[in-house]
């Protein structure tokens, strides 16, 4: 019994194990569009926020070498659309980024990729 325990243990060692924990994995621009992630929360029903909206979120990068919408908001009064994008910078920095589309970036914040590993 003790062998086959040690044999079991040495296989696991010598197995390239690479693990995620549990979550969405979010495919983009690398992907054709209609293989993309997506996620409509309000499946096209005009929802109000006043004054403020909150959205909390942990993340994992696994590719930093890429782009990629996290959320967008219409404004359906106004037209206008705001997005919250992740943008890679070099090997050690990256950047989120909450932009006024077509218009503005209103913040932007780097970020250190060894930290979202």
């Amino acid at each position: 019994m003790k062998r086959h325990l040690y044999h079991i243990y040495l296989l696991l060692l010598l197995l390239p194990i690479r693990c995620y924990s549990q979550g969405l994995q979010f495919f983009g621009n690398e992907n054709r569009i209609d293989e993309r992630t997506s996620y409509s929360v309000f499946n096209n029903k005009s929802t109000h926020f006043r004054n403020q909206l909150s959205i909390s979120f942990d993340i994992s990068i696994r590719d930093f070498d890429t782009f990629g919408y996290i959320f967008r908001l219409e404004d359906r009064n106004t037209k206008q659309v705001y997005s919250f994008t992740y943008a890679y910078k070099d090997e050690h920095n990256s950047f989120f980024k909450f932009n006024a589309e077509g218009k503005d970036n209103l913040i932007s914040v780097e970020l250190d990729n060894s930290l979202y590993i």
